[in-house]
Parts: structure tokens; sequence; C-alpha cells
């Protein structure tokens, strides 16, 4: 009785949650993102929108002209910066208030690496460090880039339980980088309903409509919010302190696709019903994806090259510009019994230039062929993470 009123309660706190301007845009974004990463592979893919979005609203708030009107777009970000960096604060403060209780983990943390060399705007580091917590430590890049690089990969390890490991590749930072803003995230939330590890049993999960495996296959029959949207069943499995996770199984086997016109306002009209879900365990460890070609194809072509215009960030007269020199994306998820664990963590790498219900049949839901899905902060509807599974091996 206790966790079904935790999960009506949860409904409740959706249903009467505000249109949060940031988690908009981060969804947006995300969306976009999600889909160019896809393109023609069948692979897994997982991001976090809201650790993407994060670091490059940080660097955002530096952009000028044409950059800065390239990056709106992708990103889905408003014309006025301080906009952007109070409506971010906002978001992070309520994403991580709704763990305050004990009933789960969620940590957002930033932090900005810049050349003892650079002179930055004063106005664009006191931004970056009231309003989105990211305060400037000054290093060496041209001693030694890779020494920063891994000082900075430890960072990033220390504030994701180690889950991210490895962010910044060899070789991405040189003498002529000038700043690195990151972001880590960290997710750690039980189910409201655990799923019983006496129930869990290998069961065929079809990766291609002719190929299946057997993987690990959790089941149990609970209270969930359930419903049909556009060409998908949707489930969303309730985790304590205000987050869900999202199922978009498609009708048929096959390499789903997230559709470029979907709404996710769209989930807010899920209806509480007793389910009958069978679902795999599932781990991912991905690899760092570098975003810079996604960015590119996007349209946000200018941040990159000798076009760059971050004079936001350099202090007139006294330093060279800026560009974009590669961002840098890991995450981690893993679901079992217990609940969800999840981590991601974003590199954006600036270098200078050179020049009470009533019972009813529950619904049955097998999650046995490639799905969707998405992790979602509910009283502000943020994603925190988004993808895809085609094998959960």
């Amino acid at each position: 009785m206790k966790n079904v009123l935790a999960l009506l309660a949860a409904a409740a706190t959706l249903a009467a949650a505000p249109n949060d301007p940031a988690a908009g845009w981060t969804n947006a974004a995300g969306l976009k993102l999600v889909r160019e990463l896809s393109g023609d592979s069948n692979a897994n893919v997982c991001i976090s929108p809201l650790s993407i979005q994060i670091a490059l609203a940080m660097t955002y708030t530096g952009a000028a002209g044409t950059t800065k009107e390239q990056m709106a777009s992708v990103l889905a970000l408003p014309a006025d910066p301080s906009g952007v960096a109070a409506g971010f604060q906002k978001l992070t403060a309520a994403v991580q208030s709704t763990t305050r209780g004990g009933e789960g983990t969620v940590r957002l943390a930033n932090r900005l690496y810049g050349s003892v060399d650079y002179d930055f705007r004063p106005e664009f580091l006191s931004r970056l460090r009231d309003r989105f917590g990211a305060p400037l430590e000054a290093v060496d890049f041209a001693a030694g880039p890779d020494s920063v690089r891994e000082k900075i990969n430890e960072w990033v390890e220390e504030r994701t339980e180690e889950r991210i490991r490895n962010l910044i590749p060899p070789g991405a930072l040189s003498a002529d980088t000038a700043l690195v803003l990151v972001n880590a995230l960290f997710l750690k939330a039980a189910w409201i309903h655990p799923f019983s590890e006496a129930a869990t049993a290998p069961a065929p999960f079809q990766i291609t409509p002719d190929q299946p495996v057997d993987v690990p296959m959790m089941r149990q029959t609970e209270k969930m919010r359930f419903g049909r949207i556009n060409q998908f069943t949707v489930v969303g499995l309730p985790l304590r302190a205000g987050f869900e996770f999202l199922v978009l199984l498609p009708k048929h086997s096959g390499t789903p696709e997230w559709p470029s016109d979907f709404s996710f306002s769209t989930f807010d009209t899920l209806a509480l019903r007793d389910v009958e879900l069978t679902i795999p365990k599932l781990r991912l460890n991905a690899p760092t994806v570098p975003l810079a070609d996604t960015l590119k194809a996007l349209g946000m072509t200018d941040a990159f090259g000798n076009q760059a215009d971050f004079s936001g960030m350099a202090a007139p007269g006294r330093s060279k510009p800026l560009a974009i020199s590669g961002v840098y994306h890991q995450t981690f998820l893993e679901i079992d019994e217990d609940g969800l664990e999840a981590a991601a963590a974003t590199a954006v790498g600036m270098m200078v230039l050179s020049a009470p219900m009533q019972p009813e049949k529950p619904e049955v839901v097998r999650v046995d062929r490639p799905f969707l899905f998405g992790v979602r902060h509910m009283p502000t509807g943020a994603l925190l993470f988004i993808g895809r599974i085609t094998d959960p091996r």
C-alpha cells in the first residue's frame, strides 16, 4: 500500500509540474542528437541530454554573432545568455532537490579548467561560477596537456563513482588548449516496486527478427504508467526520488528510431495501469563519443573553425580568439532487480585559434525486441538519459 501511495503521489506531482524551460531546451536538443547519432546503425545508443546540454550551455554563454545563432538553433536555446544560465541553475536545483530525503542519489557537478596564460572575461567566469556552480581551476596546458587531461578525467571519475573513465581521450588536448568546460552526472535510484530476483530467468530477446538470443529477463506485475503513443507501447517504471525509466516498445521487431516530430509532453498522458512487464537486465558501458561531427551535421559549424566567435569568454584586446576543439561524451547505464544506476560526463575543449484504483486485467508488455528508452525527472520533465537498446547482452 505504501508503494502504491508513493506512485500516486509521483503521478500527481507530474500532473501538476510546471513547464520548465530548461527541461524543454534539453529534451529538444537531446532528440536531435540521439537521432543523428543513431544514423543507419543498429547499435545500442545512450546519451545524457542533460549533461551535454549543461556543458554546451556553459559554452554558449560566451558565444556571439553567427556562432551564437547556430548554437541557439541546434541546442534550442534562447538568445539571452543570462536567461540560459538562470534556467539551468533552476533546473539543476530542482533535479537534485528530489533526492534530499535519502531515497536516491543524483549529483550534477560542473568545472572549468582554464589556462594560466589566458585572460578570460570576469563576467563570463562569474556567471559560470554563480549560475552553473562551475569554479575555474588554473592549469598549464602548455607545460603538459596530457597531465591536465588525466587531472580532468580523475575529477570526472570521482564524481561519477568511477562509472565514467577516461572521458577525454589521449591527444584531445594540446598546448593550444585554453579552456575545458566539464559536466559530470551521477544517478542512483531504487524502483518503487523492486523486481524479485527469483523471477528473473533467461528468455529470448529478438536482436533482429531472425536472431533471438537468450538474456536474463526480469518479471513483475505492478501498477505503472502505461499508454500507446504513435507506433509505440510506452511504460513508465517508477523510481524513487521522482524519477522514472521510460520504455518505448515498437509494434514490430527491428531497429526503432525516435520520430523527428516526437513530443515529450505526450508522456504526461500516460495512465496508471496494472502492467505485467518482462524486461531485460542490462548494463551499458558506452565508450567516449566525440560529438563534434554530430553537432556540425546539425548546423553548429562556426563554433569549431576560424569563424568561431566566443568573444564573450576572452578579455578584449588581451586574448586570442577561441574555438571549440572537441566535445566528448560518455555514459553508463545499469538496470537490475533493485533499481537503476546511471552516469554521464561531457567535456568541451576550447583552443586558441592560430590565426486508490479498481483491479483490472493487467496490460502484458514483453520487452523482447529492440526498444527506445529514457530516464526522466518527473517534476521538471527533464531527460537525464535517452537512447536505444538493440542488444542487452
